[in-house]
């Protein structure tokens, strides 16, 4: 007995190693996955093959690169790894918070006349996610195409009312990933991290911002859209989303119709557009906006190596910003020698995440990048959610994406790049209303702290592939 299952443990594991050599990029994480594969026996078969492979139904591999636009470098290398248009004529606003950013999103679902289409990574069915949710009953009963699209793991709760709910009104709701197609795609690993609301196709929102009760804290007198809304048990979350009208609003309403329709949504789709219903006041003109979409399929890796193009054509000042920042090789090197070349780099970073052990892996980098002479901030608590690029003060990225391996690699994300000094400019105003409520880290801080802080964040920093 004991033979057979030594030869049925032999006949998994080799039969995982071959998949983890031939398809695994990351040689770190290849090599994590064959001691897991051979020292657990069966059990690091199935490990494997539920986290590890990637199971999505769409090639990993892209197509060649687009040839590149004729401009100025950055535009050029963005256009070839991306594969999608830089377009011109678009309106961008900043919102803060949930403060600025659901209100403008209720009005916007109010006042819609043919469709929207809603995509959330979390969906909380409190206070916040209730107004969500009842405005979008209302739109469906009054004849608007309502649709809606969560992750099927951080969402879960909300899954089963948003689809009964929204049924009964006339609309739809789906989860990106099913449980009753556990086998044939990855539930916990690869997960749809896009946040996307996008109204009459003319009227866009994306972001960093969730449906939770956790963003709209502050000002409560802002929320006058919410005014119900009360302070919970939750921590509060500062983040920044964006609203954008213009022709990048096409290519946004294409994501949610590629992720809807692999989530098995189907339907007819609706006639072209008529002239603009909804006006978006405020906020930049004229922006040369593109989607970059990334994840385990033909994106993978798009926004990364967009990132480290623009990072490296640097000349003056690069500003970012990230609730977690595990950084591997390439990055971490190419932001020592943005410091070593005088680049001035301020990378701003929560002083508590709502995950500790991120906290803990995080700060294993720090003198790495000190030494090259990159700007630590630590910004206080309520925790930032903000995920921002800015470059020479004239191009800007946000969107979903953090600065680690399961937004580069593992995500679905979605994020989008402007060409815009005035757009530049208001987002590092932004960041240093960030740092006026931050601590510096100087130099010397690491050797202050016990042995027992140090270790820990080494041993979370082993599992830097799956974070």
């Amino acid at each position: 007995m004991s033979l057979l299952i030594f030869l049925f443990h032999l006949t998994l594991s080799l039969y995982a190693s071959v998949h983890i050599l031939l398809y695994r990029r990351q040689p770190r994480t290849a090599m994590l996955w064959l001691l897991w594969v051979w020292l657990l026996p069966v059990a690091g078969f199935f490990l494997y093959f539920s986290f590890g492979c990637n199971r999505v139904g769409r090639p990993p591999h892209r197509p060649l690169p687009a040839g590149p636009e004729n401009g100025p470098p950055l535009e050029a290398l963005s256009s070839a790894v991306s594969g999608r248009p830089l377009r011109g004529g678009n309106r961008v606003k900043m919102l803060q918070d949930g403060t600025e950013g659901y209100p403008a999103m209720l009005s916007a679902i109010r006042r819609a006349q043919r469709s929207i289409d809603l995509q959330s990574y979390i969906f909380d069915l409190d206070e916040v996610g209730e107004a969500v949710l009842k405005a979008m009953e209302e739109a469906a009963r009054r004849g608007v195409r309502v649709r809606v699209l969560v992750d099927g793991l951080a969402a879960w709760s909300a899954r089963g009312p948003l689809k009964r709910r929204l049924r009964r009104a006339g609309g739809e709701a789906r989860s990106y990933w099913r449980w009753n197609r556990a086998f044939g795609q990855p539930i916990l690993n690869l997960r749809n991290h896009r946040k996307l609301l996008v109204v009459d196709s003319r009227l866009a929102f994306t972001g960093g911002l969730n449906i939770s009760r956790r963003y709209a804290k502050g000002a409560w007198s802002r929320l006058r859209e919410l005014p119900d809304v009360v302070a919970g048990s939750h921590p509060a979350v500062r983040d920044l989303h964006f609203a954008l009208t213009g022709p990048v609003v096409k290519d946004l309403d294409r994501c949610f119709e590629d992720d809807w329709a692999h989530s098995g949504g189907g339907g007819p789709k609706l006639p072209r557009a008529k002239p603009a219903l909804l006006h978006l006041r405020g906020g930049a003109d004229n922006v040369r906006a593109r989607v970059i979409r990334s994840g385990p399929d033909e994106d993978l890796e798009r926004f990364y190596e967009v990132l480290l193009g623009a990072l490296s054509l640097a000349r003056h000042r690069v500003d970012l910003s990230t609730p977690y920042f595990i950084p591997d090789a390439p990055l971490m090197a190419l932001l020592r020698v943005l410091g070593y070349r005088g680049v001035k780099v301020r990378l701003h970073l929560p002083k508590e995440t709502d995950r500790s052990f991120m906290t803990w892996a995080t700060r294993e980098y720090y003198d790495d990048l000190l030494d090259a002479g990159v700007e630590l901030w630590e910004v206080d608590p309520p925790f930032v959610h903000t995920k921002l690029a800015v470059v020479d003060s004239k191009w800007v990225a946000f969107g979903s994406s953090n600065l680690d391996n399961r937004s580069f690699r593992l995500n679905f994300e979605l994020n989008v790049e402007a060409h815009s000094t005035r757009l530049a400019t208001r987002a590092e105003a932004l960041l240093e209303t960030y740092r006026h409520g931050a601590s510096r880290v100087l130099r010397d801080r690491k050797g202050k702290e016990d042995v027992w802080r140090r270790l820990r964040g080494a041993i979370v920093n082993l599992a830097a592939p799956y974070l």
